[in-house]
């Protein structure tokens, strides 16, 4: 079975850019944060941190900072899940 690839362009708003813009720098400062955890944690314990255990501090982790609530829980996920990805 091919898989099929289709592109849509993006005539966004200003307004929506602004909100894609700061999606996009909020994915990216979690991606930054969730490295850093598992760096620290390494250093710390010689521990590793997996994806569920930071999968589950997502929660939390929205109730601490406001702006990500919102972003969908599911989009947060899948930042982690890229840094799992790139970290094995």
């Amino acid at each position: 079975m091919a898989n099929r690839r289709l592109t849509f362009r993006l005539y966004p708003t200003k307004v929506q850019k602004e909100k894609l813009f700061l999606a996009r720098k909020l994915h990216q400062l979690l991606y930054n944060a969730c490295v850093a955890h598992r760096r620290f944690e390494w250093r710390k314990t010689r521990r590793s941190i997996d994806y569920f255990t930071q999968q589950n501090a997502l929660p939390g982790f929205r109730q601490q900072w406001p702006d990500y609530q919102q972003l969908n829980l599911t989009a947060l996920q899948a930042t982690v899940k890229r840094v799992d990805n790139g970290a094995t």
